[in-house]
């Protein structure tokens, strides 16, 4: 969805310029969002949990505007913004941190990955598909960390990811699945609409995911299994009829969220 966003070099014409406390990529927070939600879902209750969720929110705010002060022209203007998420975030990551130091291992590879796209985003590349992979990549990868902080003590040993129960790794691989899906839709309608490619490849990836949503839907067994298969075939309805006519972003992410709840009710179900 991120190509539903404009970059913040981008002002709309006829009005004055205003310094805005919030990333204007709108699609990215949906991203943000799906999983961390899926993640405490499946999360025992801690009081660390509402603390890393509060910290993932504020990560995504911190990453855009530091990204935007070594990227675009006049970094004056992202201070602000960039000083107040840090001043929430920051805070909230140490404490974290400090009650499970397992987390700096996972840690080390946001690191990383944080690298990769600052080093596509001073290439002018901060749109290109592989950049939105290891995007999503960050975004489905906190699912079973928040997992984890819910099972985990004070211990520098991650906790054994292989006891995790299986809507937790069907949460994960949904949560991956979908937010690609989304990735390749949103950018056939919009960025790449002249490249019939991505419209194929948008199709033939959720197609193929509504066999992944039976096998979990058998999984989790009937009933309950047959709301996951709704909302796998509802992306896969949407890769053809979304597009038939131009539509306006705001629209688009609609019916992009109406997928992520879907699938969000579908994990709430099967978690309960």
């Amino acid at each position: 969805m991120s190509d539903m966003n404009q970059g913040p070099g981008v002002q709309p014409k006829g009005r004055a310029r205003r310094r805005s406390l919030f990333p204007p990529q709108h699609g990215a927070w949906a991203f943000i969002g799906l999983p961390i939600v899926l993640g405490a879902m499946n999360s025992p209750w801690d009081l660390v949990l509402p603390a890393i969720s509060i910290a993932w929110i504020c990560a995504f705010p911190i990453s855009y505007f530091l990204i935007a002060i070594l990227r675009y022209p006049r970094p004056g203007r992202f201070v602000r913004p960039l000083a107040i998420w840090s001043a929430v975030g920051v805070p909230l990551l140490v404490l974290v941190v400090i009650a499970q130091p397992w987390l700096l291992w996972f840690g080390v590879g946001y690191v990383v990955a944080f690298g990769i796209n600052l080093a596509f985003a001073r290439h002018h590349l901060e749109r290109s598909l592989v950049n939105d992979f290891v995007f999503v990549i960050e975004c489905t990868a906190i699912v079973p960390i928040t997992w984890g902080t819910g099972v985990s003590g004070q211990t520098w040993m991650p906790p054994d990811f292989g006891s995790a129960p299986a809507v937790m790794w069907i949460s994960t691989v949904s949560c991956a699945i979908f937010l690609v899906a989304s990735t390749l839709h949103v950018k056939s309608l919009m960025r790449e609409r002249n490249d019939r490619r991505f419209r194929r490849a948008s199709q033939i990836w959720s197609c193929a995911a509504v066999l992944i949503g039976i096998w979990f839907g058998y999984l989790l067994g009937m009933p309950l299994g047959l709301t996951i298969v709704i909302a796998y075939v509802f992306m896969a309805v949407r890769s053809f009829w979304v597009g038939r006519r131009p539509l306006e972003p705001g629209k688009i992410g609609l019916i992009e969220s109406v997928g992520f709840m879907l699938l969000v009710i579908a994990i709430a179900i099967a978690a309960a």
